[in-house]
C-alpha cells in the first residue's frame, strides 16, 4: 500500500509543470487593486466622511504570502463613534478570485473578493458561504449590510 502512495506522489512530481509567474508583477497589481478598492470605499462613504460621521485612516501593515513573500500595503481603518472596523488585505492567491480583503469588526468578519471578468475588475461582498456561496457587487447597499454585520449592535 505504501509503495502505491509513493509511486503516486513521484508521478505527480514528474508531471508537475514549473510555475512561471511574475510574482513582482502580481504584487504590484495587488497594491494597485487595493488602492482602487480604498478609492471606491472613500467614494461610497463620501458624505459620512465629509460630515465627520466616519473617520478614515490608512495604516501600513506587512503581509506575508506563499510565493510572494513579505510586502507592505495599507489597511483601511474606519472609526464611527466607538466602533472601529478594519479593511485588512489578506491575499493575492485566492481560489476563485484575484484577491481578498477582510472587513473586520468587533462582531464578525466579512470577506471582500476581487473578481476579474474579461479584464474588468469588480469587488464583491461575500454574504454567505454555505449552503450556497453568495457574493454581490460592492456598492452602498452591500457595504451597509457588511458594516451592520461586523459592528456591534
Amino acid at each position: 500500500m505504501a509503495d502505491q502512495l509513493t509511486d503516486f506522489l513521484r508521478d505527480r512530481k514528474r508531471q508537475a509543470t514549473p510555475l512561471n509567474v511574475d510574482w513582482e508583477a502580481k504584487k504590484a497589481d495587488r497594491l494597485e487593486s487595493v488602492g482602487r478598492l480604498y478609492h471606491l470605499l472613500r467614494d461610497l462613504l463620501r458624505e459620512p466622511i465629509h460630515d465627520q460621521t466616519v473617520e478614515i485612516a490608512e495604516v501600513p501593515i506587512e503581509v506575508t504570502e506563499d510565493y510572494v513573500g513579505a510586502y507592505r500595503l495599507p489597511e483601511l481603518r474606519l472609526t464611527v463613534g466607538n466602533d472601529r472596523v478594519v479593511f485588512c488585505p489578506k491575499g493575492i492567491n485566492v481560489i476563485g478570485a484575484a484577491g481578498r480583503v477582510d472587513l473586520r469588526g468587533d462582531r464578525d468578519t466579512v470577506t471582500l473578493l476581487r473578481v476579474l471578468d474579461n479584464g474588468r475588475e469588480e469587488w464583491q461582498v461575500v454574504l454567505q458561504r454555505v449552503p450556497r456561496f453568495v457574493a454581490v457587487p460592492l456598492e452602498q447597499g452591500s457595504l451597509r449590510t457588511a458594516l451592520q454585520r461586523v459592528m456591534l449592535p
